[in-house]
This record gives C-alpha cells, sequence and structure tokens, in this order.
C-alpha cells in the first residue's frame, strides 16, 4: 500500500513538513507531481525517488532521522530552480551518487546549501562523493529560514 497519487496537482499545498510522520514504504515518486506551490517539506527515510518529479517550486527539503542511503534520481526532472537548503539530520553521511539528483555539475541542485549535524560536518566533507561538494556544506546551527 502507498499514498499513491492523493497529493497530486494540489496547488494548495506551500508545506509539508507532517510528512515526516509516515512511513517511507508509503512514499513513491512523482508523489507531488503538479504541486506547483510545494516550498518545504521534510519526509523519513525511503528509497523511493520522492522528488524526481515537475515541482519546481521547492524551496526546503529536510531528510529527517538516520539515511544510510540517499536514492538515485532522488531530486530530479526538472530544474529546482527554487531549491535553497536540504537538511539532513543523519549524523552519519549517507551513501550518494552523482545521480542522486543533490549535484549538477561541480555544484549542488540550484547552488543550494546542505545543513548537516553540527558534529557531523567533517564527517560529510571527507565522504564519498561528498567531500566533491564540501564547500556548500554547513552545520545546521547556521540554518535560518
Amino acid at each position: 500500500s502507498s499514498i499513491g497519487t492523493i497529493f497530486q496537482n494540489n496547488t494548495k499545498i506551500k508545506s509539508f513538513d507532517e510528512l515526516a510522520k509516515f512511513k517511507g514504504s508509503l512514499l513513491r515518486g512523482n508523489m507531488f507531481g503538479g504541486c506547483t506551490n510545494l516550498q518545504f517539506i521534510s519526509v523519513p527515510y525511503t528509497t523511493a525517488a520522492l522528488f524526481n518529479d515537475d515541482v519546481s517550486s521547492y524551496k526546503r527539503i529536510i531528510l529527517k532521522g538516520e539515511w544510510s542511503r540517499i536514492p538515485d534520481t532522488f531530486i530530479w526532472f526538472s530544474e529546482k530552480k527554487n531549491l535553497q537548503s536540504i537538511i539532513l539530520e543523519s549524523n552519519n553521511p549517507p551513501e550518494i551518487t552523482n545521480v542522486s539528483g543533490f549535484f549538477y555539475g561541480n555544484h549542488t541542485t540550484n547552488f543550494a546549501k546542505i545543513y548537516v549535524p553540527d558534529d557531523s560536518v567533517e564527517k560529510y566533507r571527507e565522504a564519498a562523493v561528498w567531500k566533491d561538494y564540501k564547500e556548500f556544506i554547513y552545520p545546521l546551527s547556521e540554518y535560518h529560514p
């Protein structure tokens, strides 16, 4: 069972931090397709390419809790031209590839800042793949919406 397409094309949703309370196994890619005003969202660990959609309004994405791996094509499809920050609560840097959608060329998607737990900044800046984008990794204490 999954949430499916229940939220698709809902232009009233601007923020959905409550999604973090759902089970990650219920989430599917493109579940927010057509949600053209969705700017702020928090998600639990999932293996779904959740943000592989046509939504370009995302400004802040929070990955709640510990993540072992960021799925390939997690943030994908259209240019995420409003994305400003990605927040990871994971103390240990999740495994990630260059096709996760976090990165584009030699920078993060839309030059977004990546915020991680203060005590984990160096771990992220030294981890495989993450280290190639270390200038975009900041301590969470510096995040000010």
